[in-house]
């Protein structure tokens, strides 16, 4: 099994980019009310509880959900290739909050298949404290031989927010990141990509280019989608239009705003 990072898009509702619309439950009434989606979760028994105390979690953090969490995951079989960029972002950022937890984690990771545990193996290794990199020295011990082979040969992590934005599971990672934090570097490096790039007028474009308009299109999307759901992201938006001389920048920020206050 071969321990890598896949650039997809992910589980998270609001976060990533697949987003899952909110659910809504009708009483016998019969007026439909929607479900308050930022109210923090109690536990976890439906994917919904699952999406929600990450979604939010920055706003409730719950780390005693960690478990049931974990849980949940391997029994619903949701650590799929497309998932895996926001999962372990997420729990990266939970394993960096909470190092007094982090010993207990592992030892119940040990108990987990091997798809699992090669998530949450390259989770305790992006989040890179010196917790995380002594629990990861006894993890790496659980795993099969050809797992240890392949996480033998991983170079140091690198910090999220320093990768290059190349693909959709960087955005995937930045937005899991903001939802475990609420930190609004991880906003902002989006919206450092969101201009996109002069085509000169030219009537096609391929090569960089077109990776580029790309790149701004996905950032566009993602940010139009969490400023919507997010009343912190808004305020990010909307401070970085207040704040930036770039006509470009402005005006797609401006886009943004407005199509997410609708």
């Amino acid at each position: 099994m071969k321990i890598k990072i896949v650039a997809m898009t992910c589980l998270l509702t609001a976060c990533t980019m697949s987003q899952i619309q909110p659910t809504a439950f009708v009483l016998a009434n019969p007026t439909a009310v929607k479900i308050d989606r930022t109210a923090p979760v109690k536990e976890i028994k439906t994917t919904d509880d699952l999406s929600r105390w990450m979604n939010y979690y920055y706003l409730h953090p719950q780390p005693d959900l960690m478990i049931s969490a974990v849980d949940y995951i391997q029994k619903n079989n949701l650590a799929r290739p497309d998932a895996r960029n926001s999962i372990v972002a997420f729990f990266s950022q939970l394993m960096a909050q909470n190092p007094q937890r982090l010993a207990a984690w592992t030892e119940h990771f040990k108990s987990m298949d091997d798809k699992l545990k090669g998530v949450l193996w390259t989770a305790m290794w992006q989040a890179n404290t010196p917790e995380s990199k002594k629990q990861l020295a006894i993890f790496t011990k659980s795993l099969n031989p050809e797992m240890q082979k392949a996480t033998s040969k991983l170079p140091a992590a690198i910090a999220i927010e320093k990768m290059p934005i190349d693909g959709p599971g960087v955005l995937d990672r930045l937005w899991s990141c903001f939802c475990a934090t609420g930190d609004d570097r991880y906003v902002k490096r989006i919206i450092e990509v969101l201009p996109p790039p002069n085509t000169n007028g030219a009537a096609k474009v391929t090569g960089s280019v077109a990776s580029d308009m790309m790149r701004a299109g996905a950032a566009k999307w993602s940010l139009t989608s969490n400023a919507h759901q997010h009343k912190k992201v808004m305020a990010i938006c909307m401070q970085a239009r207040q704040q930036t001389t770039n006509p470009i920048l402005k005006k797609e920020l401006s886009a943004v705003i407005e199509k997410a206050q609708k």
